[in-house]
């Protein structure tokens, strides 16, 4: 895996910049919104933003240009990221909503793909031109000082995250970006340390995060099986055990902090042993023996007692959908199944690199959905871990029987203050092609989602409480079972599905659905693999 730090930011006065045939400069712009100050300096970059405005259907080619600036009779390579309204319903005299959630989206979106342009044209530097509104007055100002901060926090973690890409597999990858300077205009001032130090190193934390995310859950299903996922996630070769142990296997000389306890439960038969009847289900028909992976993460001295999470991620290393196929045309990115433990690895090593003083308890069912002659049938009748007998009427519906023992865990050994469950559970495309789907069943848990959507960026659907899906969770009633794994109501099933292992009343909960990173567009709205990390730890955060 490439080492973040090789990427290097800088901040200097528009006074000490150098133009240099091998770094680009890049602008960013926005629709119907002249800079005077870049304009002035740079007349034909304000003329370029003209001529997009008056274009009524803009395409990416547009919105991220690279062309050439000619200074001194030398061509300087430029880039310019133009910031269109986001909704564009009305034809009319607006303004810029400079702070607003699909502000910071297109910025993420339009940065990450300049980023990712530059590097294919074979640049290793990049200067960045800061819009004059980065005067370090306006940095005095606390209100202006937020949005702004959070705008080159957006930048750093965009240009990270595309630096990151997933190369290790190619012979000839693309150059790296190792040196981003941001430029602004004025005099250097304390208050500019301070601002400059403060986004970048919040961004830098974010970004390193996301390309870690990301990089999981782009592995290919041949390096990700559920043994080499558990090992990619620790940091360390976890060697083939007896699947017949029923006994947790501790983890040593792990990648995480001394805070951290690792314990793996391996093989179909150990996980049976253990009543885990419902991720042997899954995972028995792969050569790849199923597993489910433990992290326990605990702050150490702390003064006063701290809140206990629980963190469930979906781990199904590749979805083929089981004795019931998905069909050739259905197969699309189903490595990306295990979106949900990588997201939830992601944010326990946040909170342990910040000593987070949270206790999170992170519970991953490693699986991988196959044929094979083990393989469940459907109306196999399975036992949870809680007792409860389902029978499977699909066993393409197999993500909510993981979570669902992951649950029932939790419930019984550690009864946390809130459980959270990330999942792919069922694609997005006919929602919109940047939202979450979240679901809450406590009043304070929705104020919690919702400062967690406006501090993070990531757009969420909020379903109405789960009280209201009552008609939805007699589907799972009946048969021969005490439930039946039926795929019905498919955008509300498997949630609702979940919400019956459940033990304890209340059992504050929080379920969140990462399943746009299957879209082959998800990147285009900046919600590609590693979607839903920032809104996930801007709620973990919440609880300290």
């Amino acid at each position: 895996m490439k080492d973040p730090a090789k990427l290097q930011f800088f901040f200097q006065p528009f006074s000490e910049l150098t133009l240099d045939a091998k770094c680009p400069l890049l602008f960013v712009v926005f629709e119907e919104q002249a800079d005077m100050i870049i304009g002035k300096r740079f007349p034909e970059v304000e003329e370029m933003r003209q001529r997009i405005d008056n274009i009524t259907r803009k395409d990416d080619e547009q919105t991220v240009s690279i062309f050439s600036l000619m200074r001194e009779e030398k061509a300087v390579p430029a880039g310019l990221v133009y910031i269109e309204y986001p909704w564009r319903r009305k034809r009319v005299k607006r303004s810029l909503d400079f702070g607003s959630i699909n502000f910071y989206r297109k910025l993420l979106e339009r940065t990450t793909a300049a980023t990712g342009q530059l590097r294919e044209m074979g640049f290793s530097e990049m200067t960045i031109l800061l819009p004059g509104r980065f005067h370090p007055e306006n940095l005095k100002n606390d209100s202006q000082r937020e949005v702004l901060e959070m705008f080159v926090k957006t930048m750093v973690e965009a240009i990270v995250y595309a630096n990151g890409t997933l190369d290790e597999f190619r012979s000839t990858p693309d150059p790296q970006i190792t040196k981003v300077s941001f430029t602004y205009f004025g005099q250097y001032e304390r208050v500019i340390l301070n601002f400059f130090n403060r986004a970048i190193g919040a961004g830098e934390e974010m970004g390193e995060a996301l390309v870690e995310v990301r990089r999981f859950t782009e592995l290919p299903g041949n390096e990700a099986y559920p043994l080499k996922l558990a090992s990619e996630f620790v940091g360390r070769t976890i060697a083939p055990l007896t699947s017949a142990s029923p006994n947790w296997h501790k983890i040593h000389d792990h990648r995480f902090s001394a805070n951290v306890k690792a314990a793996l439960l391996y093989g179909a038969e150990g996980l049976a042993k253990r009543g885990f009847g419902l991720i042997t289900a899954v995972g028995q028909g792969s050569k790849y023996e199923p597993c489910l992976l433990k992290l326990h993460y605990k702050p150490k001295k702390r003064s006063r007692p701290v809140k206990k999470l629980t963190l469930i991620g979906k781990g199904v290393t590749f979805d083929s959908g089981g004795v019931d196929l998905k069909g050739a045309d259905s197969y699309d990115n189903m490595h990306h199944d295990m979106a949900g433990a990588a997201t939830v690895v992601g944010v326990l090593k946040l909170a342990d690199d910040l000593r987070l003083p949270v206790e999170i308890v992170a519970l991953l069912p490693l699986v991988e959905n196959t044929i094979g002659s083990k393989a469940t049938r459907p109306y196999d009748i399975v036992r949870a871990y809680d007792g409860q007998t389902v029978e499977v009427r699909n066993t393409d519906a197999e993500g909510r029987l993981i979570l669902a023992d992951a649950i029932a865990y939790s419930e019984k050994n550690i009864r946390p203050n809130c459980t959270v469950t990330v999942a792919t559970l069922c694609d997005m495309s006919d929602f919109a092609p940047d939202f979450l789907k979240v679901l809450v069943n406590d009043k304070d848990l929705e104020r919690k989602v919702r400062l967690a959507e406006k501090r993070s960026n990531e757009k969420m659907l909020l379903f109405p409480p789960f009280e209201h899906f009552n008609g939805v969770s007699l589907a799972f009633v009946g048969g021969a079972a005490d439930l039946k794994n039926d795929n019905s109501y498919y955008y509300h099933s498997g949630m609702v599905f979940l919400g019956e292992f459940f033990k304890w009343d209340p059992s504050p909960w929080v379920f969140v659905d990462v399943s746009e990173v299957f879209e082959k567009d998800a990147q285009e709205y900046a919600a590609g693999p590693g979607f839903g990390v920032r809104f996930t730890w801007n709620l973990v955060k919440q609880f300290a």
